[in-house]
């Protein structure tokens, strides 16, 4: 899907990731995501970091819950601080930055130093995301939720960027951060709704 979203009429054929798929089936596949047959889109960044970990060789068939995610982030180069290009307005672009490791992959950029710079990119867009946030609302306070940031690069990385600039940051350290903690919230409500009925 971010292939197609991201090169639009023509994917690219030559990268080792797509020659792995059978002709018949890519067109099967592409056919169904242009007619969004079976193929809802998602804006998940746990998705997102599933799409790269297969695009690049990691990871395209995963065994267990975050495989290829984990994968992706124990490859990563760690003294690489550069970035992709990312686009972002009211939502957040990854079209370029898909370009961007395409074109890398080409180029025999190694795997490790493709996944720091993708890591680098989320966590760039994210501060960026931040501050504009805070400088249309003036809101000072960051939370830190959700599956990604159990990858131990992106949320230390990024902790560290927003403690830096004076943001005040939150981030579960007794419930898992992931889908785990969604039966407590649901518990809490759960528990309001029956204190609000007695």
């Amino acid at each position: 899907g971010y292939l197609k979203h991201s090169f639009e009429h023509q994917l690219p054929k030559e990268i080792a990731f797509l020659k792995n798929i059978d002709q018949q089936k890519l067109n099967l596949i592409t056919l169904a995501l242009e007619k969004g047959i079976n193929t809802p889109e998602s804006c998940s960044a746990g998705r997102l970091f599933d799409a790269v970990s297969a695009l690049i060789g990691i990871c395209s068939h995963a065994t267990y819950h975050a495989e290829a995610p984990i994968l992706l982030e124990h490859s990563v180069a760690q003294q690489v601080k550069t970035t992709y290009p990312i686009k972002l307005s009211s939502t957040i672009s990854w079209k370029d930055t898909i370009k961007s490791i395409v074109n890398d992959l080409n180029n025999n950029v190694s795997t490790p130093i493709i996944s720091a710079k993708f890591h680098n990119s989320v966590i760039a867009v994210t501060f960026e995301a931040v501050k504009k946030i805070h400088s249309e609302t003036g809101i000072n306070t960051v939370v830190l939720s959700g599956g990604s940031f159990q990858n131990k690069y992106l949320s230390e990385n990024l902790l560290d960027l927003l403690l830096q600039t004076g943001y005040q940051v939150y981030m579960s350290s007794q419930v898992p951060v992931n889908d785990g903690g969604i039966a407590l919230g649901q518990l809490a409500i759960a528990a309001k709704k029956l204190t609000l009925c007695v």
